[in-house]
């Protein structure tokens, strides 16, 4: 739970408020971070379950202390909704029992379309005990939802996104990305099209494990036209965002880029790999171009360079992305969210 960083987290917490603020009564049970409300369970707050290895380990010890809870406080819910690690519906048979809930939700915040073997048997076996299934990712929708009630429905956009953009932009052409800096997001490519540009500025925000490795391509290649901004908070982002024009997406691997969302929001238009479910968002010259490629610097190279010259198109899409902000709001989201719990059997 916040004020732990994540994705996962952020969904957490907006979809929590907009429910209170609707009159839901929400309790979550968790291990490390802060509590939102004042009945919220924390479980063996001395002990950050998490960093424990084997994996399977922690999701004993986290779903055994609840079962414990529950079993000496009377807990009785309507709904009970779980977040990221499948592994948990193998102890919601019993939590399910313990609280009265009638329903069992899953929101699916990660990638599970490369299952493969008994991992992929095991994982939709357990699906069998949910009633709802949220994605995140519209891959792993297409692999879910023809085994339970599914929907395909990406986080949202913090308030802080969905403001108007008063400041002046870049005085260089500026192209900008948001990642963690791991393999996965394929940020070498990002440095292979910086080089390829010397007349445009790019920046990468975010840290990760590869960053070191990152900054020494970058060196290598005496790359001046490049900055790495480190981790920034929301605001910041959104700051650096209202001024560039462009947001780069180079992924191997995603669910639904809130990053993406959270650049459309503030009008830039996105040029991006074909990752995950991203083509069911980004239409072309709409919201900007989807590159069939996660090798090829040439095709980001050729579009960069058409939105840099052509303003018109520049205009028109930036124009596109703001009208659809409201959107992906986290009140529309969170409000679709709360009324599919109550409406789904």
């Amino acid at each position: 739970m916040p004020p732990n960083a994540g994705g996962m987290e952020i969904h957490i917490q907006e979809l929590t408020h907009y429910q209170q603020q609707n009159g839901h009564q929400v309790r979550m049970a968790f291990n490390s971070g802060d509590k939102i409300n004042s009945n919220d369970l924390k479980l063996l707050p001395r002990l950050k379950i998490m960093d424990l290895s084997p994996r399977f380990l922690w999701i004993i010890l986290f779903n055994f202390s609840l079962i414990f809870v529950l079993l000496f406080k009377k807990v009785q819910v309507d709904i009970l909704h779980i977040h990221g690690d499948w592994s948990n519906l193998v102890f919601m048979g019993i939590i399910k029992r313990l609280t009265s809930a009638r329903k069992i939700v899953f929101s699916i915040h990660g990638q599970i379309e490369h299952y493969q073997g008994i991992k992929k048997q095991l994982l939709f076996h357990l699906l069998k005990k949910t009633d709802l299934i949220f994605c995140t990712g519209y891959e792993s929708y297409q692999k879910v939802k023809d085994k339970r009630p599914t929907i395909f429905q990406p986080s949202g956009i913090q308030r802080v996104f969905l403001q108007d953009c008063p400041a002046e932009p870049f005085p260089d052409f500026t192209i900008v990305t948001v990642a963690n800096l791991e393999k996965v997001k394929n940020l070498d490519l990002v440095i292979q099209i910086a080089a390829e540009l010397p007349d445009c500025s790019f920046i990468i925000i975010g840290n990760g494990t590869e960053e070191s490795r990152l900054k020494d391509l970058a060196n290598s290649l005496s790359l001046s036209n490049l900055k790495f901004a480190g981790f920034q908070k929301s605001g910041k982002i959104a700051d650096i965002l209202c001024k560039a024009h462009i947001y780069l997406l180079t992924s191997e691997k995603e669910g639904t880029s809130t990053s993406i969302l959270e650049a459309m929001s503030c009008g830039l238009p996105i040029i991006c790999s074909p990752a995950g479910g991203i083509k069911k968002i980004i239409k072309e010259q709409i919201n900007g171009f989807v590159i069939d490629s996660y090798s090829d610097p040439a095709q980001y190279v050729k579009m960069i360079k058409m939105l840099k010259n052509d303003k018109e198109l520049h205009q028109q899409i930036k124009k596109n992305n703001i009208m659809m902000r409201t959107e992906f709001s986290w009140s529309n989201v969170a409000a679709n969210i709360t009324k599919l719990m109550h409406e789904e059997n």
